[in-house]
């Protein structure tokens, strides 16, 4: 099954709505020494969602996750947050299995039910806040002229479904379509790639400021990244690129050149037809008021 990718989020403000919360829950800490990691929600902010009849059950998640995921967050907000979390919210790990009545529950009203979680079990308290902060504008090399791997998203009803896992001696599902996009649709997906060493990054029918924001992420780029396309509606695209290499230790030989590979920028241009310009500019942050360890279930 293809990984989701986080972060990757609207970026915008998130309208008030009525506060929704699971009919049960419990929630544990995870000891320590568990490896396994798993939810049967995806927890990354695109739409990939099979229903799951109201069961939402996440294991050996850290707090920090559970809060990406009820707030949507995207990379640079998950870093702010981070930064000013105690380190407990980046360490420790918990699980939780939660249920609700509304057994046609969405994917975004589980969103909500999460926050409400963390407020009643965390006493956990949030609030946005716009800081003018470093960026960088994700722009057009030709202004209204995508690249050849991002094209608008055509009108061809692709499911957001989790493909289920084939039985014995079934075929596995394709894991992409004609053109090689994902074969999924309204999430942020890491692909096979061409060669060890690449990235294969894309989705269908997602916002263009889904895909900007991640962008700090793919690129370890250290700053945000905001639309300046010009781009409307939604959108297809699929790129692949040599992620950037950490610095050698002392002594180490140095890595391959990378002047024939397509690191992440180059990949950037030349596939998607977009440049990067840093800026200053408004960005709205999430900022954390209080937040306690778990209380008893």
């Amino acid at each position: 099954m293809l990984p989701l990718l986080a972060p990757h989020a609207s970026g915008q403000s998130q309208p008030a709505t009525p506060r929704l919360s699971f009919d049960t829950a419990s929630v544990h800490e995870t000891k320590p020494g568990s490896e396994e990691q798993n939810s049967n929600v995806p927890l990354g902010p695109g739409n990939v969602y099979s229903p799951t009849g109201g069961l939402l059950v996440i294991h050996n998640y850290p707090l920090m996750g559970l809060i990406s995921f009820a707030y949507r967050m995207t990379t640079g907000q998950q870093s702010t947050f981070a930064d000013m979390a105690p380190a407990w919210v980046r360490d420790t790990r918990y699980s939780i299995v939660a249920r609700t009545e509304k057994t046609d529950v969405t994917k975004d009203e589980l969103r909500l039910m999460m926050r409400s979680l963390l407020a009643q079990r965390f006493a956990m308290a949030v609030h946005y806040e716009s800081r003018l902060t470093p960026v960088f504008a994700a722009q057009l090399v030709k202004p209204g002229q995508p690249g050849p791997r991002l094209r608008p998203h055509p009108a061809d009803g692709c499911s957001r479904a989790i493909p289920k896992e084939p039985a014995d001696g079934a075929t596995a599902a394709a894991e992409t379509i004609d053109g090689g996009f994902p074969a999924i649709c309204g999430g942020l997906l890491m692909m096979s790639s061409s060669t060890p060493t690449h990235f294969h990054i894309g989705a269908r029918d997602v916002s263009i400021v889904s895909i900007t924001s991640a962008m700090a992420s793919w690129g370890d780029l250290a700053k945000p990244v905001v639309d300046q396309t010009g781009l409307a509606g939604n959108y297809d695209f699929a790129m692949e690129f040599t992620p950037k290499r950490p610095d050698p230790a002392p002594g180490a030989p140095a890595p391959p050149s990378e002047g024939a590979e397509p690191n992440f920028l180059y990949a950037l241009r030349t596939q998607l037809g977009i440049k990067l310009e840093a800026q200053k500019q408004p960005v709205e942050v999430l900022l954390l008021d209080r937040i306690e360890r778990l209380s008893e279930n």
